[in-house]
């Protein structure tokens, strides 16, 4: 994670590594934003690496009712995300809701046909 994220705003990265090591490395064009770096995480080891290393943890396959166990390890102003399983809108709504109630900060919900129609039926009823 510290390889990517020095790589990533474009420093010049030599370095040893648990698993690798690299010398004078840098992208030809550094990404501009530096994007956010998300760890796949559900168990507590996981949880605390991305804690400590990434902007935010993704835990897909996890219960609402786990994210606020996931809380309890990383913190509650931590980054979570989660993507939800799609299905019809009234659904996907209720999934979603679920989460955000339980403490998840970024919901991600798999797209296909029209997002505009998608985003329209999952905002919440006026």
């Amino acid at each position: 994670m510290r390889f990517l994220r020095s790589a990533l705003a474009g420093e010049k990265v030599t370095g040893e590594y648990e698993t690798f090591s690299v010398s004078k490395f840098r992208l030809a064009r550094a990404a501009d934003p530096v994007p956010s770096i998300m760890l796949a995480a559900l168990r507590p080891g996981m949880l605390r690496l991305a804690a400590e290393e990434t902007d935010g943890a993704s835990t897909n396959w996890l219960a609402a009712s786990g994210v606020p166990k996931v809380h309890e390890v990383v913190g509650p102003d931590f980054r979570v995300s989660h993507r939800g399983r799609g299905g019809r809108v009234e659904s996907c709504r209720e999934q979603v809701r679920s989460y955000v109630d339980n403490g998840l900060t970024t919901p991600v919900l798999p797209t296909g046909g029209d997002v505009f129609e998608q985003v329209r039926g999952l905002a919440p009823p006026r």
